[in-house]
C-alpha cells in the first residue's frame, strides 16, 4: 500500500510539475523578453498555473506526510518484532516478487531485439542479444527459485537462521553479523553478512552463481567465511532484520565477535575472541574485588588479596602474550586498507586512462 501510494503521488507530482512548467513559460517570456501574453486565455492561464502549483504543493506535502507515517509504522513494527524476538518467537520474512517481475520487460526487450537483428541479418548483434536474454532468464529463474520455495524466504528463531540460499544455519556456527548498506543512484541496497564457521558446508546448498561467486573467497572447508544474504528481496525493513538477528544470536552462548567484518580471517577472529575473553575475565575480577573484605588484617582478607594478585599477574601475562598478535592483526588490517585505497585510486583513474588511450589512437591515425 505504501509503495502504491508513493508511486501515485510521484505520478501526480510529475504531471503537475510538467503542467506548471508549461503554464509558466508564457509568464517567463513576458518577464524576460517582454513577449505578449495571450489576452483571450489569460484567465485560463492564471487558473492553470496556480492550480498546477497548488496540486504540486499538496502532492509534495502528502508525500512527505506519507513517508513520516510510514516511518512511524515501521518503527512500531520494529519494536514489536524485537519484543517478540526477545520472547523466543520466530522472525519470518517473505519475499517480494517486484524484482523478478521487473525482469520480464527486460527479457521481452532483448528477445524482440534479437529477433529484429536476425531479420535484418545482423548475426553478431543477434547472438549477443540472445546471450543476454538467456542470462537474464537464468537470473530470473534463480530469483524465482528462492521466492517460490515453501515457507518464508528468511526465518530466524532461537536455534538458527534459515534462508532460501543456504538452508538452516545454527547460531553456534555464526561468528559475526554485519549489515552492509550501499547508496546507489536509484536507492539503497542492503546485504546481511554472516560470518559462518565452515561456510563451505552451507554454500553447497546455494545455486550455481552464488556458489561460484562466494566460494572463491573461502579460505578452507572449516574456515570462517562470509555468506551474504541480500535483503532487497525481503518484504521487511533491513535494520529490523539485522537487529533481530543480533538479538537472537547474542542469546546463544557460543563465541561471537560483535565487531566482525568480512575482511577478518581466522587469525583475526581468534585474537578477537581471546581479547574478548580477557575483557570478560577482567570484568569478573573487578566485580570480585568490589566484594573484598573491609578489614584488611584478617586471614580471609590476606587470602583474598593473594588470590587477587595471582589473577592480576595471570591477566598481565596473558595480555603481554596477546599484544604481539594483536599488533600483527592491526598491521594486516592496515595493509588491507592501503591495498583497497590503491585499488580505488586505480579505478578512479581508469576512465581517464581509457579516454586518453582512445584520443591518442585517434591522433595517431
Amino acid at each position: 500500500m505504501w509503495v502504491l501510494g508513493k508511486f501515485a503521488l510521484l505520478v501526480v507530482m510529475a504531471i503537475s510539475g510538467l503542467l506548471l512548467l508549461v503554464g509558466s513559460l508564457p509568464w517567463l517570456s513576458y518577464l524576460l523578453h517582454d513577449a505578449p501574453l495571450p489576452s483571450r486565455r489569460i484567465g485560463a492561464l492564471w487558473a492553470g498555473t496556480l492550480g498546477s502549483a497548488l496540486v504540486l504543493g499538496i502532492a509534495i506535502w502528502s508525500y512527505r506526510r506519507l513517508e513520516r507515517q510510514r516511518q512511524r509504522v515501521l518503527e512500531r513494527r520494529r519494536q514489536a518484532h524485537l519484543q517478540a524476538t526477545r520472547h523466543d518467537r520466530a522472525f519470518r520474512a517473505r519475499g517480494r516478487l517486484a524484482l523478478p517481475l521487473l525482469l520480464i520487460p527486460i527479457v521481452a526487450l532483448f528477445g524482440f531485439g534479437s529477433r529484429a537483428a536476425v531479420a535484418t541479418g545482423h548475426w553478431g548483434v543477434a547472438a549477443l542479444l540472445l546471450a543476454t536474454t538467456l542470462l537474464v532468464l537464468w537470473l530470473a529463474w534463480q530469483l524465482l527459485w528462492q521466492l517460490l520455495r515453501p515457507g518464508p524466504l528468511l526465518c530466524m528463531d532461537a536455534t538458527g537462521i534459515d534462508h532460501a540460499l543456504y538452508g538452516p544455519i545454527p547460531w553456534r556456527d555464526v561468528i559475526g553479523i554485519q549489515l552492509q548498506s550501499t547508496q546507489t543512484r536509484y536507492g539503497q541496497s542492503h546485504v546481511l553478512m554472516l560470518g559462518v564457521r565452515g561456510a563451505a558446508r552451507y554454500l553447497r546448498n546455494a545455486p550455481l552463481l552464488p556458489r561460484w561467486l562466494h566460494g572463491r573467497k573461502l579460505r578452507g572447508p572449516e574456515a570462517v567465511g562470509a555468506l551474504p544474504i541480500p535483503l532487497g528481496l525481503l518484504a521487511e525493513d533491513p535494520e529490523l532484520v539485522h537487529q533481530s538477528a543480533r538479538t537472537l544470536r547474542e542469546r546463544v552462548g557460543a563465541p561471537f565477535v560483535p565487531y566482525w567484518h568480512p575482511r577478518m580471517d581466522d587469525k583475526d577472529i581468534d585474537v578477537a575472541l581471546r581479547m574478548q575473553a580477557m575483557n570478560h575475565e577482567l570484568e569478573r575480577m573487578t566485580e570480585r574485588m568490589r566484594s573484598a573484605p573491609a578489614d584488611s588484617g584478617t586471614e580471609q582478607a590476606i587470602e583474598f588479596e593473594a588470590e587477587a594478585n595471582q589473577h592480576i599477574q595471570r591477566h598481565l601475562a596473558q595480555h603481554d602474550a596477546l599484544m604481539p598478535e594483536l599488533n600483527a592483526v592491526l598491521e594486516r588490517q592496515r595493509q588491507r586498507f592501503q591495498h583497497d585505497a590503491r585499488r580505488l585510486r586505480l579505478l578512479r583513474w581508469l576512465p581517464l586512462v581509457v579516454l586518453a588511450a582512445w584520443l591518442l589512437s585517434r591522433l595517431l591515425r
